[in-house]
Order: structure tokens, then C-alpha cells, then sequence
């Protein structure tokens, strides 16, 4: 264990977690138990296997219980649900981390002045609407 075993957290880690979440998706909907076990084993070599290319951080206990399963030839469209439930708690724990990060409440700012300044502009914009309508509306009933 060790390294790339561990919860992970760098930048990249974030997009290879969803890419592995909706993979896992799209295995559950693969009836042939032949492309199943293929299937399973790209996505065990692709996320979670030592050295993976795209390793989202599940631990290596985890991992390796996928692979025993492989190896018995048990595939089950459930085979990869511990390390999903894992992955998504790690992306919850991220967000949390994030939300008390000064980024977020650096854009939580930006994102408030923002609406301040186009709460003022649509104001502007809605009284000189309200300005031609009743102009309008006089023309009209006249």
C-alpha cells in the first residue's frame, strides 16, 4: 500500500473519480456476462489497480477484492460498489474541504457582487421599460 493508495485529493484526482463513477454507470448497463468481464477488468486497470493510470484513490484492499472477484470469474453488475460509496465520500469530504477554503469564499464575494451589479443593471433596464409602456399604453388609448 502506500502513495497512490492513499485518499488522493490532487487536482486531477476530482475528474478521474467522476470519469470513473460514470463508467462504473455504464458497466451496470451491459447485460453479456463475456463483455461484462472484460468491461470490469478495463475499468479495474484504468481507476484502480496499482499504478493506475487514472487511480481515484480507493484503497488498495479494495482494489485488490475487485480483482480477486475478476480472477473467480464472479462479475456482478455490484462488483464495483464499495469503491464507488468510497469515491463519493471522498468527493463529498473535497467539497466540504473546499467550501471553507479561502477560494470558495473568495467566489462566494465575486459571485455577490455580481448579482448586486446585475440586480442594478436589470432594475435600470425595467424602469425604462416601465418608462415606453406607459408612453406606449397612452398612445394606444388615445
Amino acid at each position: 500500500g502506500g502513495g497512490l493508495w492513499g485518499g488522493g485529493g490532487g487536482g486531477g484526482v476530482a475528474m478521474e473519480r467522476l470519469e470513473f463513477y460514470a463508467a462504473v454507470q455504464g458497466f451496470k448497463e451491459i447485460s453479456g456476462r463475456g463483455m461484462m468481464k472484460t468491461r470490469a477488468g478495463v475499468i479495474l486497470d484504468k481507476y484502480l489497480a496499482p499504478g493506475a493510470k487514472k487511480e481515484v484513490g480507493v484503497p488498495e484492499a479494495e482494489a485488490r477484492a475487485v480483482e480477486d472477484l475478476l480472477d473467480e470469474g464472479a462479475v456482478r453488475k455490484d462488483i464495483f460498489d464499495k469503491c464507488v460509496k468510497i469515491v463519493l465520500e471522498e468527493m463529498e469530504d473535497a467539497v466540504e474541504a473546499f467550501k471553507g477554503s479561502e477560494n470558495y469564499n473568495d467566489l462566494v464575494e465575486e459571485v455577490k457582487a455580481l448579482e448586486i451589479r446585475l440586480g442594478a443593471r436589470d432594475r435600470r433596464r425595467d424602469s425604462s421599460d416601465d418608462e415606453e409602456d406607459d408612453g406606449g399604453g397612452k398612445v394606444r388609448a388615445g
